[in-house]
């Protein structure tokens, strides 16, 4: 009986080409977009699984309370004084290793490469699985490298474990082991140093201090249960010194919830919050959703037009379970052709996908080798049959329910009563969800031009900015001085707008609460080399070298903050400066000078107050002014200067506008993916609205005919098939519109030079969808127009 089913499915299929083909079109590539989506949250949620018994992993947590915001942190660290606690309660743990971040230089000979890595004790790879042995790393000055970073500083020869590398911070080293490419895991590093390495910190260490923290993971044994350690952890902020304003909670977080779970700071990779799971989860389901109202909808049509087939079955015999099955083998069948259909396009699709900017930064790049995972497979056909299912049964039902008198009859009626009612239903949810997308692709395109054009209130168009890592100050100053293309150059911990701006406190005597400021270290050409201009006061280079550490200029924006009356009356004042966020120490440092504003942050973001600081031991980056030359020929002679200070370090100049082009990668990227699915969505609900003009053509093939005759014109026969068409349409637009512009304006009102939601922007919104709909509709009237009237009026 079911190869029967089968045939008669497949000569259903090709019978009627234009249903099929409209169908897969639709359903294949929704489809390819879920499944992108599937791929992509199944491999996320992998990660750490190469653990055994990783539900039994946990790392502790810091919670950190910020009442006077309302607000809470979430840190991936904690103070290393909180494992003896654990211990000391009398917790035994099968496992446990504790770790810290660590950043430098490591140096052999006059190479100088640097890292980011981690101080690790001996437990560490066996505890995660990556291989190695625990006498690695379980000596002082021990350390072991990846074999990227050892290929950097040793050449292509393997053979280095011995060898000696200097570590900023620890000294020379002994290099005791290499590690391959690394299971994935929500650990990165390049190196790792034993932490017998480090001093450290004593019991009666600050729990706030930032050199105490450490990240603790521990593997629960079978008597102990995650709800004692939790309540137990609960308590310890008791413990927190009394001067903290911060309060402190410490949790366990599960291993496997790390990745596509909470916003994590200090996290020690790159990791997707459940946000951005949810985020595309929601948008892959309305793709799916759609295309899924399209099949539901055409199956409806197609079956009134195999109503008289089902009639002369129910009075041959056929019971209603026979009616329904032939019913969703049919949808089963064009719903695997889809699939097969989704997978070409997903090969397609993924090499753009993997191209977006945020999956490059966190290493996710998502590939089709399902043969390697089952899971993946099962999802694949799980994915196709559900969708066949969903798309056919009601068809299937709803024929099966038909009486055969009815049926026999060519069931006329469907453009009534609850086909009517589910087919516009659906017609109006989808032009809606269009409506909502190319309004909203529209805004976040308009949105990036505004970024990319902002004014940053600062000369930016001829810097060029190298890190100096590697590289001696002193002696690239001397070589910057003496290069004539080189017109100014200045030292500073940030980058204007893109890096390193770093959050403070200061605090007057005269005021209850201390503000909330930001800061930059730089020497004193800082301010001339971006063109910012001094509106009061002095600069750095009016102190005597030994005093400028204690100078401070600050913006104007910050002199408002501060509470300042007028320029005159901030110049000489002292303030109480918080250069630690996770201390309540300060630093009484002296105002000099009042600069101008100018965008320092990055231009999402609202900039606060700014002070500057003279502090040598933060220059991180020179910023050099090289001219309105021939970038290229700049940048060799700054290769040269960076070459005779130290040509063992890569050269990797960069030039600030197109880093700050280059940073709004992200956003386009969010651009990219919803003109992808306005494009999908317009395309969707115009196959949906094909398919339902096409059936109320066919109810309607006499009348036409009739009318044709009598001399109804073609714009008289547009009118009447697509009223009800304008209707959904109009109210559509509408529904979109409203909800559009609310889902617009809650992330516009977030972000810092919001673009603005005018009349040309819905407009321009509104003509995509209803042209695209208009010709939809009035392709198949003309063609219904063009037939012969008597062969219409003779259709049976």
């Amino acid at each position: 009986m079911l190869k029967n089913h089968f045939k008669v499915a497949l000569r259903n299929i090709r019978r009627d080409k234009s249903y099929a083909i409209i169908n897969v079109i639709g359903l294949s590539t929704s489809m390819a977009i879920g499944l992108l989506v599937m791929l992509f949250l199944i491999d996320h949620g992998s990660m750490d699984e190469h653990i055994p018994e990783v539900d039994k992993v946990y790392r502790v947590m810091t919670s950190i309370d910020y009442p006077e915001k309302q607000r809470s942190r979430l840190h991936a660290y904690a103070p290393h004084q909180i494992k003896a606690l654990l211990t000391g309660k009398g917790f035994t743990f099968s496992e446990e290793t504790t770790l810290k971040k660590v950043a430098g230089t490591a140096r052999i000979g006059e190479k100088a490469i640097g890292f980011k890595g981690l101080s690790v004790d001996p437990q560490f790879l066996d505890f995660f699985h990556f291989g190695g042995d625990p006498g690695w790393l379980d000596q002082p000055r021990q350390v072991v490298l990846s074999r990227e970073l050892a290929h950097k500083l040793f050449g292509p020869d393997d053979d280095i474990v011995g060898s000696s590398v200097e570590i900023s911070g620890v000294g020379p080293c002994v290099v005791t082991g290499l590690v391959g490419q690394l299971p994935r895991s929500h650990i990165e590093f390049e190196l790792l140093v034993s932490m017998e390495s480090y001093p450290r910190p004593s019991s009666q260490a600050s729990w706030l201090s930032s050199d105490n923290r450490y990240v603790h993971y521990v593997r629960l044994s079978d008597e102990v249960v995650a709800d004692q350690v939790q309540a137990y952890m609960s308590t310890l902020n008791a413990q927190l010194p009394a001067e903290s304003r911060a309060l402190n909670h410490f949790t366990l977080q599960p291993v496997s919830e790390i990745n596509l779970g909470a916003p994590v700071n200090d996290e020690l990779s790159t990791t997707i919050p459940w946000f951005v799971a949810v985020f595309l989860e929601v948008l892959g389901l309305i793709v799916i959703l759609s295309a899924s109202f399209n099949f539901v909808s055409l199956s409806l049509a197609r079956s009134l037009k195999k109503a008289k087939e089902v009639g002369v079955r129910k009075i041959l015999g056929s019971a209603k379970r026979q009616i329904i099955i032939q019913f969703l083998i049919e949808t089963q069948l064009l719903a695997f052709i889809s699939l097969v259909v989704a997978i070409a396009l997903l090969s397609f699709l993924l090499p753009a996908f993997n191209e977006l900017k945020v999956l490059r930064d966190i290493n996710g790049q998502v590939t089709m080798d399902i043969s390697t995972n089952l899971n993946v497979y099962m999802a694949f056909v799980l994915f196709a049959v559900a969708i066949g299912l969903i798309a056919g049964i009601y068809p299937a039902l709803y024929m099966s329910r038909m009486s055969a008198q009815a049926a026999l009859r060519g069931a006329r009626q469907g453009g009534q009563g609850p086909f009517y009612l589910i087919r516009n239903s659906l017609l109006l949810i989808q032009f809606t969800f269009t409506v909502i997308f190319v309004m909203t692709t529209l805004v976040l395109s308009r949105q990036a031009a505004l970024f990319v054009q902002t004014d940053y209130e600062f000369e930016h168009r001829e810097l060029a900015f190298v890190a100096m890592e590697g590289y001696d100050r002193e002696q690239l100053r001397i070589e910057l001085a003496q290069r004539s293309g080189v017109q100014s150059y200045t030292f500073s911990s940030a980058l204007p707008a893109l890096d390193g701006i770093s959050k403070v406190r200061a605090i007057r005597p005269e005021l209850e609460a201390d503000i909330a400021l930001e800061l930059v270290s730089a020497d004193e050409q800082f301010l001339q080399v971006i063109e910012v201009r001094m509106v009061a006061g002095i600069g750095f280079n009016a102190l005597g070298t030994s005093s400028r550490s204690e100078g401070l200029i600050i913006s104007e924006r910050a002199l408002k903050a501060l509470q300042f009356d007028n320029h005159a009356a901030a110049i000489g004042q002292s303030i109480e400066v918080k250069l630690n966020r996770e201390t309540e120490a300060t630093t009484a440092m002296k105002i000099i000078g009042v600069c101008q504003d100018f965008q320092h942050n990055f231009a999402m973001v609202e900039p606060k107050g700014l002070i500057i600081t003279y502090q040598p031991d933060l220059w991180k980056y020179a910023v050099i002014n090289l001219g309105q030359t021939d970038r290229i020929r700049a940048e060799k002679q700054l290769s040269g200067v960076l070459a005779n200070v130290n040509d063992n370090v890569p050269v990797d100049v960069q030039w600030f506008d197109i880093t700050l082009s280059d940073a709004y990668d992200e956003f386009y990227d969010i651009a990219h993916i919803f003109t992808l699915v306005s494009f999908l969505a317009i395309v969707i609900a115009n196959l949906g609205q094909y398919g339902a003009i096409i059936q109320v053509i066919n109810n309607r093939v006499k009348e036409i005919g009739i009318r044709k005759v009598l001399g109804s014109s073609y714009l008289r026969l547009m009118l009447l098939l697509s009223r009800s068409f304008m209707i959904i349409m109009c109210c559509a637009t509408f529904v979109g519109s409203l909800i559009g512009i609310w889902i617009n304006q809650l992330w516009l009102s977030e972000i810092n030079k919001p673009t603005t939601i005018d009349t040309s922007l819905l407009m321009v919104s509104l003509a995509i969808t209803s042209i695209a709909a208009t010709l939809t509709v009035g392709w198949n009237v003309y063609r219904a127009s063009m037939l012969n009237p008597v062969d219409a009026i003779r259709t049976d």
